[in-house]
């Protein structure tokens, strides 16, 4: 949980400060500085354990995160009888949860959107079993969140995809609603054990 923080003590200039749209929601801007990050089809190679930030001027900054975890509670590999794992290793199954995350941070406040995508993996394909979203934020909220799978099977070079979208609202304690803004973030999944992040918007 993001910890929340009050405007009651800050001066006027702060609070009207707080107010002002931040660069971090300009897609343009955003989509401009991401370009040393994708590759040729558009997609992060992110770290699970380095996350991607882009800073702008005015201070606001955008961090992107992945994180990689066995499925709680998944069923164990399966292996033929009478073949041992170790020697059966490259038709076992396993069972992922990839999760990709987009964080704004914007002055004192902060929101994040999530999309997470349970999986089969399977020798040389994976299978997309449940995609679900998250939201977490300062001075935030979420609306019209959807998710989707773009494609439920990927096989060797091929990734399975999942998708999250909808809206957000920034709020400032005395001056109410003053931005609403897009988001629509992907997952490409390789069959292989990785998993891409994509920025539509």
């Amino acid at each position: 949980m993001i910890p929340t923080q009050s405007f009651a003590s800050e001066k006027p200039a702060q609070a009207t400060k707080a107010t002002q749209k931040a660069q971090a929601f300009d897609q343009k801007l955003e989509q401009q500085q991401l370009k040393k990050y994708l590759d040729r089809n558009g997609r992060m190679r992110i770290q699970p354990t380095k996350p991607i930030n882009i800073k702008f001027p005015d201070g606001s900054r955008i961090e992107y995160s992945v994180e990689a975890h066995n499925t709680p509670n998944a069923p164990k590999p399966v292996t033929k009888s009478g073949v041992s794992a170790e020697s059966y290793s490259a038709s076992s199954v396993s069972y992922k949860t990839y999760t990709v995350k987009k964080t704004y941070f914007y002055g004192v406040a902060n929101f994040q959107v999530k999309l997470y995508t349970d999986v089969k993996h399977s020798g040389r394909y994976v299978y997309v079993l449940r995609k679900y979203d998250g939201f977490n934020g300062t001075y935030a909220k979420w609306w019209g969140n959807k998710t989707r799978t773009l494609d439920s099977t990927g096989y060797n070079s091929d990734y399975a995809t999942t998708e999250a979208y909808g809206y957000y609202s920034l709020d400032a304690p005395g001056a109410g609603n003053y931005f609403n803004g897009s988001y629509r973030i992907r997952a490409d999944i390789d069959p292989a054990g990785a998993v891409y992040l994509r920025v539509i918007d």
